[in-house]
């Protein structure tokens, strides 16, 4: 019997380890790109260009069945706050890729999509985050993106730091609202 690994699971994980393993290398063309810069957006614009991330996001995980198991399989019980913040890393690098999205709207997007990921593996394996085990994740996956997309890991630590639990709670929520109207 042949336990080749499907290609599309093996790039997948291929991909998952360089987005998220800062001593790995990627293959050649698999590596974050820089996004567009937000300077000449203005809020309407950012407010446009997060609900294309979120639906990004949506799309992913929701419209396709393949993708969504590919990602669940990913979150494994014993290590739920690292797999789904590499899962969340992992999904926001490949979007982006994609769509090529301005870079001031990742952080939030990866945050978003931690969010996601935590409420599908709840309901698809049963896998209960608590609230100070969703704050890790997604302070883990702002600090994560950062540090995939090479910026400075002073500045990111700064940046974490500044965030703090509170702020960045209060930052998705009010993201949340923004893309809600």
């Amino acid at each position: 019997m042949d336990t080749e690994i499907p290609p599309n699971m093996a790039q997948l994980a291929q991909m998952e380890q360089a987005a998220t393993d800062p001593g790995a290398t990627q293959p050649p063309g698999n590596e974050p790109q820089p996004s567009q810069t937000g300077d000449d957006l203005d809020d309407e614009g950012m407010i446009a260009e997060a609900q294309r991330g979120l639906d990004g996001i949506k799309t992913a995980l929701y419209k396709d069945r393949n993708v969504s198991d590919q990602f669940l399989s990913m979150i494994k019980p014993d290590k739920k706050e690292d797999s789904v913040t590499r899962a969340a890393i992992l999904l926001v690098t490949e979007l982006d890729k994609k769509m090529d999205l301005d870079e001031t709207v990742l952080a939030p997007m990866t945050a978003m999509a931690a969010g996601e990921l935590m409420e599908l593996s709840e309901a698809g394996h049963g896998i209960v985050f608590s609230e100070d085990e969703q704050r890790r994740v997604v302070m883990a996956a702002f600090e994560g993106i950062l540090q995939a997309y090479q910026v400075d890991p002073q500045e990111a630590a700064n940046f974490v730091a500044a965030v703090g639990p509170e702020a960045e709670q209060q930052g998705v929520e009010n993201y949340k609202a923004a893309l809600n109207g």
